[in-house]
C-alpha cells in the first residue's frame, strides 16, 4: 500500500486521484452536516483553518475507531464519523488496490508498460448531483404557493446536494469541467437558495477564475447572471475586480461566422483539455479601430436613412490615464499566444448567441451602475463629513465670541468702566472670531476639493476604450429584438456613468439625425421604449463643461437636447404604455 505509484500533487496519478477524492469526500461530509455559514466560515475564509478542520474531521473518523472521542471548538457534528460517504472512499480505495498487481513489479517499483484506469469516483457523484438537480426541481415547482425562492412540498426548504463541493471541484478539472458547468447552470436555475448554497460552497473564485475560457464563456455567462441577479453588489465587485468586461465585449464583437459552436459533449471536453489548461484569455478577434460604423436595420422603417446618416460611431480613446486601450490588450495577448482564427464555444441548450450577446449586455450595465452607486455612496459621505466639519467650525467659531463678549462685560464691570472691546489688542490677548470663521471657511473648501476629485468609474472606462460604444451601435442592427434593446440600455448606462462617453454621443448625434432615433419607429415596443431610455441619457449638460473641437459643437450640443424632446413629443402617443 505504501507503494502505489504517483504523487499527490497530480491529479491523474493513482496517489493523486486518492488524495483529491479523500479531499472531496471531507468537504462533502462536512458541506452535508454543518450549516452554510459555519461552513462558509470554516472551510471557505481561510487556507490554514480550512486544512486544520478537515483534518478534524479525517481524526474524528480514525479515532474512533480505536475508542477515542476527539473534541473540537467548534464542535464537530456528530454524524461526520458515520457518514454515508465514508463507504465511497472505501470502494474508491479497493479500486486503486486492485489495480496494485498490474501497477506495481515484481520489485514493487512502477510499471511503466500499464496504462492506470481513473476510478468512477467523480463521474459517480456528477450523475447523482443531476438525479438530485431534477428532484429538487420537482419539489421546488411543487410548492404551496408557487412562488417560493428554493422551498419545496410542505413550505421546507430544499436542502443542496451534498455532491455539491464535489461539483465545484470537478469545474477545475479540465476532464468534468463542461459537463459540471452544464450542472450548474441547470442547478442555480432551480431558485435563488440554489445561488446562495453555492456562493456558500465557495463558487466564486472557480467561475472568475475560469472567466478567460472562451470555450466555457457561453455557460459562464449563464452562471454570472443567476449570480448577479441574487447578489449584485458581491457578483459586480467580483466581475470587475478579474476585469471581466473586457472579455464580455470581445464576445459582444464577434461576428457572424467568425466562431465555432461545439455541440458534442466529447469534443467539448477535448478542446477544454487541450486549449485552456492554463485558463488563457479569450482569444480576441480581429479588429481595427473603424472610423465609420454603417450597422443595417432591416427591421426598421428608416434603415436605409440610418445606414446613410450614420457615419462616425467609433469612439476614441479616453484620456483617463492608466487603463490599457483594447488595441494594446490585442496586441500584447497576440504576442502572447498565437490567434485562432475561429474561437470555439461550448453550446447551450436553449441558449442562442444573441442571447448570450444580451445577457452580457446586461451584466456590463449591471457592473458599470453598481460602481457608479459605490462612487456616489463615497461622494455622499465625504459631503457628510465635510459639512460636519464645517458646521463644528462655525460652532467653536460662536462659541469663541460668545465667550469673549462675556469675558469684556465682566472686565468694564470690574473697573466701574463701561467701555466697548478694544479690536486694536495684541491677537495673543482676545482673538478676532473672524480669523477662526476663515479658518472654518478654508477647510470647508477644502473639503469640497476632496469631494470633487471622486474616483474614476474604472469599468465604464475599461468599457469605452474596449469599443464599448461602437459595439453597442453594432449590436443595433441584430435580427434579436431583445439584443437591440439591451444594446439601447448598455449605451444608455455607459452615458449615466461616464460624462465622456455621453459628451461624445451628443456631438455625434448632432452631427448625424440618424443615429439612434430610427429604433424609435422599431416594431417591438420593447426596442422602442429602451431607445426612449437611450436617448434620456443624452439629456442635460452644463455647456461649460462640455469639451468641444469648434464653438459650433455648443451650439450642436444645445440643438441635441430640443431634437432629443421633440422626437420624444412626437411619439408621447405611442401605442405601448411603457414607451408613453
Amino acid at each position: 500500500v505504501r507503494r502505489i505509484p504517483g504523487d499527490p500533487a497530480q491529479r491523474r496519478t493513482p496517489l493523486g486521484e486518492l488524495h483529491t477524492v479523500l479531499v472531496t469526500i471531507l468537504d462533502c461530509i462536512a458541506w452535508s452536516t454543518m450549516n452554510k455559514e459555519q461552513y462558509h466560515k470554516l472551510l471557505r475564509n481561510d487556507l490554514m483553518v480550512r486544512g486544520l478542520y478537515k483534518n478534524f474531521f479525517l481524526a474524528d473518523k480514525l479515532l474512533r475507531e480505536v475508542g477515542c472521542t476527539p473534541v473540537a471548538h467548534p464542535p464537530i457534528p456528530e454524524a461526520a464519523h458515520s457518514h454515508h460517504l465514508w463507504d465511497a472512499w472505501d470502494v474508491t480505495l479497493e479500486a486503486v488496490m486492485a489495480q496494485l498487481p498490474s501497477l506495481l513489479d515484481s520489485n514493487l517499483a512502477p510499471n511503466p508498460l500499464y496504462v492506470y484506469k481513473p476510478t468512477r469516483f467523480f463521474a459517480d457523484h456528477l450523475a447523482a448531483f443531476e438525479v438530485a438537480i431534477q428532484s429538487g426541481a420537482e419539489a421546488y415547482s411543487s410548492g404551496i404557493d408557487g412562488t417560493g425562492g428554493g422551498t419545496g412540498a410542505g413550505g421546507q426548504e430544499n436542502p443542496a446536494p451534498e455532491q455539491l463541493p464535489t461539483l465545484l471541484l470537478c469545474l477545475s478539472q479540465t476532464t468534468y469541467r463542461v459537463r459540471a458547468l452544464l450542472l450548474l447552470c441547470r442547478y442555480l436555475d432551480t431558485g435563488p437558495d440554489a445561488v446562495f448554497s453555492a456562493l456558500y460552497c465557495g463558487v466564486t473564485p472557480l467561475i472568475t477564475k475560469l472567466i478567460g475560457s472562451s470555450e466555457m464563456l457561453l455557460m459562464l455567462i449563464v452562471v454570472w447572471l443567476q449570480v448577479v441577479r441574487v447578489d449584485p453588489t458581491y457578483a459586480c465587485n467580483e466581475l470587475a475586480r478579474a476585469k471581466a468586461e473586457v472579455n464580455f465585449l470581445r464576445f459582444m464583437q464577434l461576428k457572424e461566422g467568425r466562431f465555432k459552436l461545439i455541440q458534442d459533449d466529447a469534443e467539448a471536453s477535448s478542446a477544454a483539455a487541450t486549449g485552456n489548461n492554463n485558463n488563457t484569455t479569450t482569444t480576441p478577434t480581429t479588429q481595427t479601430h473603424p472610423t465609420t460604423v454603417s450597422p443595417t436595420l432591416s427591421s426598421t422603417p428608416n434603415a436605409q436613412q440610418y445606414n446613410n446618416n450614420n457615419n462616425s460611431a467609433a469612439s476614441p480613446v479616453a484620456v483617463v490615464p492608466g487603463f490599457p486601450t483594447a488595441a494594446q490588450v490585442s496586441s500584447a495577448s497576440a504576442s502572447a499566444a498565437p490567434v485562432d482564427p475561429l474561437p470555439s464555444f461550448c453550446a447551450l441548450e436553449g441558449i442562442t448567441i444573441d442571447r448570450c450577446k444580451a445577457i452580457s449586455c446586461y451584466l456590463l450595465s449591471r457592473m458599470m451602475q453598481e460602481q457608479k452607486y459605490q462612487i456616489n455612496r463615497q461622494i455622499a459621505a465625504k459631503q457628510r463629513q465635510a459639512l460636519f466639519s464645517h458646521n463644528n467650525s462655525s460652532s467653536s467659531a460662536q462659541q469663541s465670541h460668545h465667550h469673549q463678549g462675556m469675558g469684556s462685560s465682566h472686565r468694564a464691570s470690574s473697573s466701574g468702566h463701561h467701555q466697548q472691546h478694544d479690536h486694536n489688542a495684541p491677537p495673543g490677548y482676545i482673538p478676532d472670531p473672524s480669523i477662526a470663521a476663515a479658518a472654518a471657511t478654508a477647510q470647508f473648501n477644502t473639503a469640497v476639493a476632496l469631494v470633487a476629485a471622486q474616483p474614476q468609474p474604472s469599468v465604464a472606462i475599461s468599457v469605452w476604450n474596449t469599443f464599448g460604444y461602437s459595439t453597442g451601435i453594432q449590436l443595433m442592427s441584430s435580427s434579436d429584438p431583445n439584443l437591440r434593446s439591451w444594446s439601447c440600455l448598455f449605451l444608455s448606462t455607459l452615458f449615466d456613468s461616464f460624462n465622456t462617453a455621453k459628451e461624445h454621443a451628443a456631438i455625434e448625434l448632432a452631427k448625424s439625425s440618424g443615429l439612434f432615433y430610427p429604433l424609435l419607429g422599431d416594431s417591438s415596443p420593447v426596442v422602442r421604449a429602451s431607445c426612449v431610455t437611450l436617448l434620456g441619457s443624452l439629456l442635460g449638460c452644463r455647456i461649460d463643461e462640455v469639451h468641444c473641437e469648434t464653438p459650433d459643437d455648443q451650439d450642436r450640443r444645445i440643438e441635441v437636447d430640443k431634437n432629443i424632446m421633440q422626437s420624444l413629443v412626437a411619439n408621447i402617443k405611442d401605442p405601448s404604455r411603457s414607451v408613453r
